[in-house]
């Protein structure tokens, strides 16, 4: 379901309002477009009735990705990746909006159907994510990695990424972050999960990633610019490079 707000504004001479006092209905925002100008990629995401129905990353003419989402009742149950006539990626979605989400990716070429990785999302009673674990295969072997998310009310305020070796557990980056007070990129309730890299996740965020602090890495800072209805629409990295974002209401 989507979160939506209402407001009732009063009449006010100064405002230009009508006779009447009627509810207001403010809608959250989706990203339509998200333009790296560093990088030189561009994510696009198209919406119809207030879900997300495609994702595609392209450089220059180059598609780097593209991902297709597929729902039952508005549960998203599948999503087709990169899909070609040489194959494609599927990936089958259990329990989607629940405790526990267990993905299963499949490459498909043909008649070849190839397990290629499993991923557990773990999230608490909050519906908040916690943690992700990875099993991806390279032919006969698995590789097993995983991330934790820690929460400070509604924003991501830390990410580690861990190694996994014969059941043993290592921490091999960890990532501060905090945060302004506006309206987050991707705070939404779409599952951008899917769109974003593990490491990129506190983009889930109620807010928006202000400062960030890889392990003894120094300070990465974000500058913000903002559209009237206080979401990002452009950012200024403390490496004079600039991310920008245009959005579509979710009805």
């Amino acid at each position: 379901m989507l979160r939506r707000v209402t407001f009732l504004f009063f009449c006010v001479a100064t405002l230009g309002c009508n006779d009447f006092n009627e509810p207001y209905i403010l809608f959250p925002l989706g990203v339509t477009t998200f333009r790296d100008a560093g990088a030189g990629t561009t994510s696009s995401h198209v919406y119809k009735d207030g879900m997300i129905q495609s994702f595609t990353e392209t450089s220059g003419n180059d598609t780097l990705t593209n991902l297709e989402f597929f729902y039952n009742s508005n549960r998203l149950t599948s999503i087709v990746k990169d899909s070609s006539t040489a194959g494609y990626e599927l990936v089958l979605i259990s329990g989607y909006g629940s405790a526990v989400t267990i993905d299963s990716t499949f490459s498909i070429a043909g008649e070849v159907t190839t397990l290629k990785e499993v991923r557990k999302q773990l999230y608490d009673v909050n519906q908040l994510l916690e943690r992700i674990e990875l099993t991806q295969w390279n032919g006969s072997i698995a590789v097993r990695s995983a991330y934790e998310l820690d929460w400070t009310g509604n924003n991501v305020s830390e990410i580690r990424a861990i190694g996994i070796n014969e059941g043993a557990e290592a921490v091999q980056h960890t990532v501060v972050i905090s945060y302004d007070d506006r309206m987050g990129v991707f705070s939404s309730n779409i599952p951008y999960v899917y769109t974003l890299l593990p490491e990129e996740l506190y983009w889930l965020s109620a807010n928006n990633p202000v400062r960030f602090k890889l392990d003894d890495h120094e300070e990465t800072k974000y500058r913000y610019y903002y559209n009237l209805k206080n979401y990002p629409a452009r950012i200024l990295t403390n490496e004079n490079e600039f991310l920008s974002f245009t959005y579509v209401e979710l009805r």
